[in-house]
This record gives C-alpha cells, sequence and structure tokens, in this order.
C-alpha cells in the first residue's frame, strides 16, 4: 500500500489521522497510521472510502512501487 501517497495526500487536504479515520469509517487512529507506514493493507471497502475521501484511485493506493519496471 503506498503510505507516502496517503499522508502526501491527507496532509494537502489538510487532515489529521483523527479525521481520515472518522472519514473512512476507521476503528482507530493507529490504523491509518498502520496504512500510512505500510505495515497494513486497508480492506476493499476501507480502500475504496480512502480513494474516494483522498481524491485518488484505488490503483494508485495499492501501487507501492516496487513493482516490475
Amino acid at each position: 500500500m503506498n503510505g507516502k501517497l496517503m499522508k502526501e495526500r491527507r496532509k494537502e487536504l489538510g487532515m489529521t489521522q483523527m479525521q481520515l479515520a472518522v472519514a473512512v469509517g476507521a476503528s482507530s487512529v493507529a490504523m491509518v497510521s498502520s496504512w500510512e507506514r505500510g505495515c497494513t493493507v486497508a480492506s476493499v471497502p476501507k480502500l475504496k472510502k480512502l480513494a474516494e475521501v483522498l481524491g485518488v484511485t484505488m490503483e494508485q493506493l495499492l501501487d507501492d512501487g516496487e513493482g516490475e519496471q
């Protein structure tokens, strides 16, 4: 999961991790932090909501930049 993109877009939108957690229905700020650090991947419903809130595609969120070149 592209946590760097998530964090950048969240900050561009002036959102805190708490605000993003509430907007996507995440159970905690720790969950958002885990996504941004790339430790875990959000569920498909959460990915859809994240993409909507952050104004990016699900594909962008899932692209960690480590794919084939």
